[in-house]
């Protein structure tokens, strides 16, 4: 019976260690689909409003979740999650911000839940300040 309740308990803990997402799949994502995000921007006062333009589904997952990474994703000097909006028949988010100097912007976009797909999209200010 230890043996049957071991075994039991052992296929939760391999269920639960099974989604790993390694550099190299992330990657593989972001190239695959970069094309399907527009990261777009407004000047205002020194001040960038950054907009992006989101599919509301990937590979038949839900849009989950999207976030704001400032810094380096292993230390962020920040990550805010944010608000997802419909304008004119598109799926977006956005964030205000005056860019930090050297420290580089991304969105985090997830796909699903458990396993999701995860995407960076990177911004680029076109004007540092």
């Amino acid at each position: 019976m230890r043996c049957f309740v071991f075994l039991y308990l052992l296929s939760f803990a391999s269920y639960g260690s099974s989604c790993v997402q390694s550099d190299e799949q992330v990657t593989a994502w972001r190239s695959k689909y970069a094309h399907l995000f527009d990261v777009s921007m407004q000047i205002n006062n020194n001040l960038f409003s950054v907009y992006i333009d989101l599919p509301v589904t990937i590979e038949e997952r839900a849009l989950h979740s999207v976030w704001v990474v400032v810094g380096d994703l292993n230390a962020p000097l920040i990550a805010l999650p944010t608000t997802v909006f419909e304008e004119d028949g598109k799926t977006r988010a956005w964030f205000v911000a005056k860019p930090i100097d050297n420290e580089e912007y991304k969105f985090i976009i997830s796909y699903g839940t458990g396993c999701s797909i995860s995407i960076e999209v990177p911004v680029e200010f076109k004007e540092k300040t």
